[in-house]
């Protein structure tokens, strides 16, 4: 619910409220959506409770199920979090111990799992890739927390070879990558997945993902996801509207044709990537921290990649995107990020009209500024209340017009001080959020949206592995209607 839905149903216009009725209103409101939305989860966590109970309760684990009930639904658990406390619930209250002579359940995806928590992956993220089983195994006394090494004994215990009984040596090392490489190609003795490369790839694959989620990136609140390229050749483009309109029929009458505009632009991706070697050392000091960096790192650069291509894109103007001519560049005094610059921006976006001469009817929704602008932009937009003077004769209002109106997302890529090309602390753009009047689009090779993270052996010389992570994307300008450009001098 909008603030103003929430003063409509108090049966209050929210342009007219003084600042008291304002104030009392919005904690009201925001009250009510914080408990909607605290409702809302807890009615989850109980029907997710009421859903696996009859699968994990049991005669000695019954009060403990109940007592999980009431801690489920206070924190509004989701649901792998439901059922991975339930598992713990339902295992013998015994405790739990690695059998030295077989690794027992320890699958792949469980050691995989367990060098995920040690790394400080959240048990919900790996639940959510292996299930709440796995994670329980995982991160049970005994298994959480395996290291390189003990990924390496257990790899040995299941082909029926005894690990060393202190560190590795290069010889134990040359040892686990032979067993691995028969493993890869056997076809029936052991699964393919207790190796060591597919396994180090699988963790990495998942810190790889781990990593390049929690970049803070705002290219997708304002660009849009174009179709799946299919390969790296230059691909056409057309976006299309249309020259006519519906018309009213009269009875008995016939449908009239209408026209399709269509206009072309091309998307031509490229490669973006990088390598970083595991070598000897890292095994024999069993240094898992330095295992999970290397796919941390290719996962953050390939986040950063799409940013950055997308902001140097946008800065560099090519075709002169933004223009008097595109009517979507504003300049001089008047285009100062304040309260008038807004509206003007923002009555010269919502005027704009398609080749029907209707208007777009999309209200823009974003406002990007660079840091130097992040203070005015937050007043703008978030306060509620105006502190200011005015002209002789014109009233001066006592709240804020543009409250809630835009979000304001801030990028260092359009500041002066990193220095990309067309940079400027004065320049704002006011932006419709994404969809098909993006002013921008991103295209990924067969749909991937995320680095593909690779793993191969190093050189014969070379005793150790490495990890290519690479990404197939491609940012082009998309629709002119999508936003306007403020300058700010």
């Amino acid at each position: 619910m909008t603030f103003e839905d929430y003063a409509a149903a108090a049966g209050f216009d929210h342009s007219t409220l003084s600042n008291s009725q304002r104030s009392a209103l919005v904690s009201g409101w925001k009250a009510e959506v914080a408990e909607g939305s605290k409702a809302q989860f807890q009615t989850e966590a109980v029907a997710a409770f009421n859903e696996l109970r009859p699968k994990y309760e049991n005669n000695e684990n019954r009060h403990r199920l109940a007592a999980l009930e009431a801690r489920a639904t206070a924190e509004c658990m989701s649901r792998n979090e439901v059922e991975l406390a339930m598992i713990r619930e339902a295992r013998p209250q015994g405790g739990f111990s690695v059998p030295s002579h077989h690794p027992g359940n320890l699958t792949a995806d469980v050691i995989a799992a367990s060098m995920l928590v040690a790394q400080g992956v959240p048990e919900k993220d790996c639940a959510g890739w292996f299930g709440p089983a796995v994670v329980d195994a995982a991160t049970r006394p005994g298994i959480r927390g395996i290291g390189l090494q003990g990924a390496c004994r257990l790899i040995l215990r299941a082909h029926g070879q005894e690990p060393p009984a202190g560190r590795f040596t290069d010889e134990h090392i040359r040892t686990v990558f032979a067993i691995s490489q028969q493993n890869i190609q056997a076809t029936g003795a052991f699964p393919s997945t207790m190796s060591l490369p597919n396994l180090l790839s699988n963790v990495a694959t998942k810190l790889a993902l781990n990593s390049y989620s929690s970049v803070g990136v705002v290219w997708n609140r304002f660009c849009r996801i174009g179709s799946d390229l299919k390969d790296f050749k230059q691909a056409v483009r057309v976006r299309v509207t249309s020259d006519g309109q519906m018309k009213k029929v009269a009875p008995g009458g016939e449908l009239k044709n209408i026209g399709i505009q269509e206009s072309a632009y091309t998307a031509q991706p490229d490669t973006y990537g990088a390598i970083i070697g595991i070598d000897r050392r890292m095994f024999i000091n069993d240094d898992l921290g330095m295992l999970s960096s290397a796919p941390r790192v290719l996962g953050r650069q390939g986040a950063l990649a799409i940013e950055r291509t997308t902001f140097t894109t946008l800065l560099a103007n090519t075709g002169s995107f933004f223009s008097s001519g595109n009517k979507n560049l504003n300049t001089g005094a008047g285009s100062a990020l304040s309260s008038s610059g807004l509206a003007t921006a923002y009555q010269k976006q919502v005027e704009r009209v398609d080749p029907n001469n209707d208007p777009i009817l999309v209200e823009p929704r974003i406002l990007l500024v660079p840091p130097a602008l992040q203070t005015t932009a937050i007043g703008l937009t978030v306060s509620n209340n105006v502190i200011g003077n005015t002209t002789t004769d014109k009233p001066l209002p006592d709240s804020n017009i543009w409250a809630n109106r835009f979000e304001p997302i801030v990028s260092p890529y359009l500041s002066v001080a990193l220095g990309v090309s067309g940079n400027s602390d004065t320049a704002w753009y006011l932006l419709s959020p994404s969809g098909d009047f993006s002013i921008m689009e991103v295209s990924f090779v067969g749909g991937i949206m995320t680095p593909v993270i690779e793993q191969a052996a190093m050189d014969f010389q070379l005793l150790g592995l490495s990890f290519r992570g690479y990404i197939d994307f491609s940012v082009n300008f998309f629709e002119t209607r999508g936003g306007q450009k403020n300058a700010g001098v």
